[in-house]
């Protein structure tokens, strides 16, 4: 089994965002000139804390920068997720399926009307 790679600590993290969107939130933009701004990070390859150099998706960028106008540098902390996967509440146990109940109901019923229909 592989083992996961170790994430960085939020504190690393968030400091790097905002020097990635930093040319974007450090002052009023005309219009149209967020999207110019957007294309140079996008160009770039960073290099994260994790040891990989990749380009930011402009889509990120725009999260990277809603996130740090209403929250502010920790807002832009990655939010941080158990090893392993999610758990069960009350029994701890791995769940088998990501679909509750009522969507594998809704799933099987139109599977049904889907196939008699034609």
């Amino acid at each position: 089994m592989t083992q996961r790679p170790t994430q960085p600590p939020p504190e690393v993290v968030a400091p790097l965002r905002y020097t990635v969107i930093a040319p974007i939130v450090s002052r009023t933009l005309a219009f149209g000139e967020q999207r110019a701004l957007i294309a140079q990070p996008v160009a770039y390859q960073w290099h994260w804390p994790d040891g990989h150099e990749r380009p930011v998706h402009p889509r990120t960028l725009l999260r990277w920068v809603a996130a740090y106008r209403t929250g502010g540098l920790e807002a832009l902390k990655p939010e941080t997720r158990p090893a392993g996967g999610p758990r069960c509440a009350r029994t701890g146990d791995r769940p088998t399926s990501r679909r509750s109940p009522p969507q594998y109901f809704c799933f099987v019923y139109l599977s049904i009307l889907f196939h008699f229909s034609k």
